[in-house]
């Protein structure tokens, strides 16, 4: 209870959402990137502007949405004001993101489901890197992301957890889901393993999947693990309109969107979202 009642002492900022004309709140912490560029440009202003948009637009004909790497949940919040019916599961292993996450549903009475553990294709405990006490951004699994990027820590404390991960399958029995219909990765280079996880049901259900790719390698693996299904890859510069292309691969924007035909046909035909 204290917990929540301290974030909750923190600012917080209104978010208009021109898509489906409703607005929400968010958290707003002194390390809150994402929510301060939202705050200063607008939804669609400037962070990942063109995916949030395809999600908004996604969202509405989605029953079943799963945010894995839900981080303080700006996708989760977003899915649900476009279609407050559907099932929303947020999955994030990180407790600081975590608290974030959890506080930003509550501010907005929204049924959103939650787990506090990491995906992946085997059951167990895994070592994660994060800045102690801070929200994380590239935080994965068994990898110190940050040992690359030292202009990144300037002096943050690095500290070394212990999280619980899962398999889909389980995830998805537990909370009695019938279908699939839309996913987001964002894991930050372990996603092989999540989609590895996932095959049975993308194979059956063919979700729409937006995941970023952050090498030529990570691309390769899951074109193959794809390779069976009849998905439209879909490059996303968030400065231009997102475009089709003939393979994943290290973009150099990072977000792609895997879209099944009639997905594809829908975007396509809007002309105003999607150039082929």
């Amino acid at each position: 209870m204290f917990k929540f009642l301290k974030l909750f002492k923190q600012n917080t900022i209104s978010v208009y959402d021109d898509v489906s004309n409703s607005t929400f709140k968010l958290v707003l912490r002194d390390d809150c990137y994402i929510e301060k560029e939202i705050q200063q440009f607008g939804l669609y202003g400037y962070f990942e502007k063109e995916s949030l948009k395809l999600w908004s637009i996604l969202c509405r004909d989605s029953k079943v949405i799963i945010d894995i790497g839900a981080n303080t949940g700006v996708y989760s919040i977003l899915a649900k004001a476009n279609n407050p019916t559907s099932n929303v599961l947020s999955i994030e292993p990180i407790s600081t993101n975590f608290d974030v996450l959890t506080a930003n549903i509550k501010l907005n009475k929204f049924k959103i489901l939650t787990e506090k553990v990491a995906l992946s294709n085997t059951v167990g405990e895994a070592k994660m890197y994060m800045f102690k006490d801070k929200l994380n951004y590239m935080t994965s699994i068994n990898s110190n992301r940050y040992e690359g990027n030292p202009e990144i820590i300037q002096g943050k404390e690095i500290v070394e957890v212990i999280v619980p991960i899962q398999i889909f399958s389980n995830l998805y029995e537990k909370h009695h889901f019938k279908s699939l219909d839309l996913i987001k990765i964002d894991v930050e280079g372990h996603e092989v393993e999540v989609i590895e996880s996932m095959m049975e049901y993308i194979s059956k259900f063919e979700p729409n999947i937006l995941i970023e790719i952050l090498s030529d390698e990570i691309a390769n693996s899951i074109s193959k693990l794809v390779e069976s299904i009849n998905y439209h890859f879909i490059s996303i510069d968030e400065n231009t309109m997102p475009n089709e292309v003939d393979k994943l691969n290290n973009n150099d924007h990072h977000n792609f969107l895997l879209c099944n035909s009639s997905t594809f046909n829908s975007l396509l035909a809007s002309k105003k979202i999607l150039q082929k």
